[in-house]
């Protein structure tokens, strides 16, 4: 525990000022981070694919060529997607022993691990206006979504956990802990939303129209934040079947305590990239 903790501090401590400083020095670390995550997840599936050994170390350089992407023009981000998918498919023509298995799950990986974090680089856009701007508190409100209910999941699992929720896939996760992260997490997101809306920018965040009735606000919001609260413990659920299926405890040890990237980021990219979407109805 000791371990995780200071192992903990020294993450945000490190992240944090890269995050609010933006610019290449946020670019670079997200594209880091994805280059990790996909080198973990190719890592995981090396045991059933032996050509994995050595492309988990050059497949995860396009992850990082899509951050790049898109903080030089998101319009690039489709076609690099296209080539991308298109390159690990023809592996399947060009190499005999190369599968179409294979190939989709190269492309599984750099959807999962690079278009996930170059979503979640999106959100932090744009980067005028100073350092506090929207795309710092969107950002921020994605975090505190997916870390009140995690931590809203495991508290009320540990206090009132009886009904297991999946037990083939997490043993440990409950209903009454999947209830309590729900609720745990849209009281937080929604307080957020409107404390920076209201009282500290006079601006919505999720470019909800002033004019708007009040009523109607409350509840997108609402509507927002269940979403992203569920999308939360689903993407969690994924990463654990993902593990159990390959026989692994966590997908890295980079972070002493916590695992891998992508056991700490696995809820995170899977409700970024959600948000990211329901952002786009909204703009």
């Amino acid at each position: 525990m000791k371990k995780r903790i200071i192992t903990g501090i020294i993450m945000v401590l490190l992240m944090v000022p890269l995050v609010i400083l933006s610019g290449w020095y946020y670019t670079t670390f997200v594209a880091i981070l994805s280059y990790a995550a996909g080198y973990e997840v190719l890592k995981m599936m090396e045991v059933e694919e032996i050509r994995f050994k050595r492309l988990k170390y050059v497949a995860p350089l396009w992850n990082a060529l899509t951050v790049f992407a898109a903080a030089t023009d998101s319009v690039l981000l489709l076609p690099l997607c296209v080539l991308v998918c298109l390159l690990y498919f023809a592996l399947a023509v060009i190499y005999k022993k190369f599968n179409i298995n294979s190939s989709m799950k190269l492309v599984f990986t750099y959807f999962y691990t690079g278009l996930t974090f170059s979503f979640i680089y999106n959100l932090r856009m744009p980067f005028v206006g100073g350092y506090f701007n929207v795309g710092l508190y969107r950002l921020a409100l994605l975090a505190i979504l997916v870390t009140f209910t995690d931590m809203g999941a495991y508290t009320f699992g540990l206090l009132f956990g009886k009904k297991k929720l999946c037990p083939e896939i997490s043993p440990k996760k409950t209903v009454e802990g999947a209830i309590g992260g729900l609720i745990s997490g849209v009281v937080s997101g929604v307080a957020f939303y409107f404390i920076i809306s209201e009282c500290v920018t006079n601006y919505s965040i999720l470019n909800i129209p002033f004019d708007w009735h009040l009523i109607f606000e409350i509840l997108i919001v609402l509507l927002f934040s269940v979403v992203i609260s569920c999308a939360t413990q689903i993407g969690d659920l994924v990463a654990s079947k993902l593990k159990r299926h390959y026989g692994i405890k966590d997908f890295g040890k980079i972070f002493p305590g916590h695992g891998g990237v992508m056991d700490r980021f696995d809820s995170l990219i899977f409700a970024g990239a959600l948000f990211c979407a329901l952002l786009a109805f909204l703009l």
